[in-house]
């Protein structure tokens, strides 16, 4: 994929060139996310030049991306459908946009299912690495320490974060019709003068927060969600009792609709790749894999192009 398109003609690249050319011969300043940084700063202390240096963290990037789903592959909870599924919609985004957050996104994925295995160990070292990449790791690592500590919710509980989940989603969706911003102006401005926080602005850029495509995209992971009491008997324990927990703070964040869309693959990703595809499409599973799912991998690589 690489030969055929220049990653100069991905989303953010820009950003990423200008992050790996003052890294270069310098020191990490930020004390977040300095595992990226570092990343960045080694790959460009190799090969110097910043053109080539932010080519090959791409190329690490896809490496690793692709050693981790050979990997996930191997889990008796995850499949084939939903490789095929995730791959299509994600891959492109993780691949080629995301490069602080993919690895990050990646390593919460193992511990869930280092989780699922009841190795808490790994699942907590894949956390802190996962926070060390990328900030935004640190809700649904606060997720997953919930359910390392009670890893089974009744019923009762899970409706009651169903109904929040549907009433903040409805709050989300009139606020939207009529215009509302939720995010204070004071909010903003104190993310645009923090020295640390300012990269962060556009998370809560109160000029991106009504963009119909962001409420079409919470329409498709509520009527997925929707669906997940369905198939209940077939999601792992650990992964259910997840995406519940996920949903209500994605809900909430959704005032922010660039800060949700990133913080759903944290959930939505390992969701899709453990829901029983076979058993929802039946017969017609053959078309969506092998013939929907090749455009629907076209639309989303069109979608991270920028050039």
């Amino acid at each position: 994929m690489r030969l055929i398109i220049d990653p100069q003609n991905f989303a953010d690249y820009d950003a990423y060139y200008s992050i790996v050319s003052n890294l270069i011969g310098s020191s990490i300043d930020s004390p977040y996310e300095w595992l990226s940084y570092k990343t960045f700063q080694t790959v460009g202390d190799i090969f110097v030049e910043p053109t080539a240096a932010t080519y090959y963290v791409y190329l690490l990037n896809s490496i690793i991306f692709s050693i981790v789903m050979i990997y996930v592959v191997r889990h008796k909870n995850i499949n084939s459908g939903g490789i095929l599924i995730s791959f299509a919609i994600f891959s492109p985004l993780m691949y080629f946009v995301t490069l602080r957050a993919t690895p990050a996104y990646l390593l919460i994925l193992c511990s869930i299912i280092f989780l699922d295995k009841e190795n808490k160990k790994l699942s907590i070292a894949s956390l802190l690495v996962a926070i060390l990449y990328h900030i935004s790791a640190l809700i649904p690592a606060f997720v997953i320490i919930i359910l390392m500590i009670k890893p089974v919710w009744t019923d009762k509980k899970l409706k009651y974060i169903t109904f929040l989940i549907y009433m903040v989603s409805i709050i989300q969706i009139i606020t939207f019709i009529f215009s509302y911003n939720l995010i204070p102006t004071w909010m903003s401005e104190e993310i645009n003068a923090s020295e640390y926080l300012e990269k962060y602005s556009s998370y809560a850029d109160i000029s991106q927060n009504f963009s119909i495509s962001h409420y079409v995209y919470l329409s498709f992971v509520l009527v997925l969600f929707f669906t997940l009491r369905r198939w209940r008997a077939h999601i792992p324990v650990v992964m259910y009792s997840y995406a519940h927990l996920m949903m209500l703070i994605y809900s909430v964040m959704m005032i922010s609709p660039v800060t949700a869309y990133r913080l759903s693959l944290f959930f939505l990703f390992p969701l899709l790749l453990v829901f029983p595809w076979n058993k929802i499409l039946g017969r017609i599973k053959g078309v969506v894999y092998y013939f929907v799912m090749p455009f629907i991998f076209i639309f989303s690589l069109i979608g991270v192009l920028v050039k």
